[in-house]
């Protein structure tokens, strides 16, 4: 196994990256999403506008939830804790997931 040894300063850099390009990705993405049954939009010269602040992504505030969780909770949280944080802050249709 090869070992990479970053500065705390590169790998910030790098987490924040992934950060925001999971955010834009979601964010661009979100509007061509389908709902069961709709043909697909391959269309992406009709970009609908999005409204100020961008729109829900639940792709990535669940996972901003998870990071809360970890941050209150600290590296030995349970499933039982990542549950009360679901019940508490997730708000969307479970069967999306």
């Amino acid at each position: 196994m090869v070992v990479v040894k970053l500065s705390l300063e590169t790998y910030r850099d790098k987490v924040y990256g992934c950060w925001i390009g999971k955010n834009a990705g979601g964010t661009l993405g979100g509007p061509l999403e389908r709902i069961w049954g709709q043909d697909e939009r391959f269309d992406v010269w009709l970009y609908p506008e999005l409204p100020e602040g961008g729109i829900p992504n639940d792709d990535l505030e669940i996972q901003l939830v998870w990071l809360q969780a970890l941050k209150e909770r600290g590296i030995h949280l349970t499933a039982r804790d990542l549950a009360e944080y679901w019940l508490d802050c997730i708000s969307y249709n479970p069967d999306e997931y």
